[in-house]
Formats: C-alpha cells, sequence, structure tokens
C-alpha cells in the first residue's frame, strides 16, 4: 500500500494570524505574540529560519498553544536578570 505524504501547514506570522481568525474569530493571538513565540522556541519545535524568514508549522504550533512547554519561559527568566541560586 501506498501511504499519502501529509505535507505540513508552513506559513508565515502575518498568515498564522489569519488562519487562526479563520478557526477563531475573536482571537487574542496577535502577530506580535507569534513572532515572540517563534524567539522562544529554541529547540525549533514549531518554527525555522529560511534565508530572512521565521516559517511557523500551523499545526505544531497550534498544538503549542494547547499546551505550552514551561521550559522555555524557565530559561529567559533565569537568564534575563541573571539569578543564580543561593547555597
Amino acid at each position: 500500500m501506498e501511504e499519502k505524504l501529509k505535507i505540513p501547514k508552513i506559513r508565515t506570522a502575518k498568515e498564522v494570524v489569519l488562519e487562526l481568525k479563520e478557526l477563531d474569530p475573536k482571537t487574542a493571538i496577535t502577530e506580535y505574540f507569534i513572532r515572540q513565540e517563534v524567539k522562544r522556541d529554541l529547540e525549533e519545535k514549531f518554527s525555522f529560519k529560511s534565508g530572512s524568514k521565521y516559517l511557523i508549522n500551523l499545526e505544531k504550533f497550534i498544538e503549542h498553544l494547547n499546551n505550552p512547554g514551561t521550559a522555555s519561559i524557565d530559561k529567559k527568566m533565569n537568564n534575563k536578570y541573571d539569578i543564580k541560586p543561593v547555597d
């Protein structure tokens, strides 16, 4: 049997906003929010850079919104002020 290849929906931040607004017209998610999430996507779970643009896998981004990890938030908070634990 032949397997059908599933082509991922790859979009720019602006296109992701448009897709999300189609799914949920009252969404509060903005292009700025998406760009900030892409910057935090250190492990490239849902985005990657192509030339000077960041591209986003729409399905993986929606999955990320439904199940946000705390690892990237923890890294950002710890690195922001370079806080070290007291012994």
